[in-house]
């Protein structure tokens, strides 16, 4: 049995924002636990959900590189101190993102339905996109664009 706890998860994430290393670990568990889901304990269960949101990101930066992975790690890892939840987690990484968007929809570029069809896009997790929305207004991570 693999266990996974948040202060592990979180150090992971932390580490992997600055090294390929650390980065190239935090892939492998995360996609060993969607290989081997049966061998994995999550303390607390809520850290499973977190795994959803980070696969497609993986995925993708596998796939395509991302220049920004240094910055989403470390504000994915803030993201995830306040709150952990895959609601904060899509937060952490895909706030430029989410801002772009928001700004598309109060400047009426994009229509309401369109800017809840672009949300839907980000990620195929079960996300509460009210929940992400409202922490986004918070500014919870408003220094979220300036992490280096």
């Amino acid at each position: 049995m693999k266990s996974v706890s948040t202060t592990n998860l979180l150090q992971t994430i932390s580490q992997a924002a600055n090294d390929n290393d650390e980065f190239a670990s935090l892939r492998n568990l995360v996609f060993d636990y969607f290989a081997n889901e049966e061998t994995y304990f999550f303390q607390p269960e809520s850290a499973r959900d977190v795994f959803g949101v980070l696969l497609p990101y993986l995925h993708f930066e596998e796939a395509f590189g991302d220049e920004q992975r240094a910055q989403r790690m470390k504000r994915l890892e803030k993201a995830l101190r306040e709150e952990f939840s895959p609601e904060m987690a899509v937060l952490g990484l895909e706030y430029e993102r989410i801002a772009e968007l928001e700004g598309k929809k109060q400047s009426g570029v994009i229509s309401e339905f369109t800017f809840q069809q672009q949300l839907r896009k980000i990620s195929p997790a079960q996300i509460n996109w009210a929940k992400v929305l409202s922490l986004y207004a918070s500014n919870i991570l408003s220094n979220a664009s300036s992490l280096s």
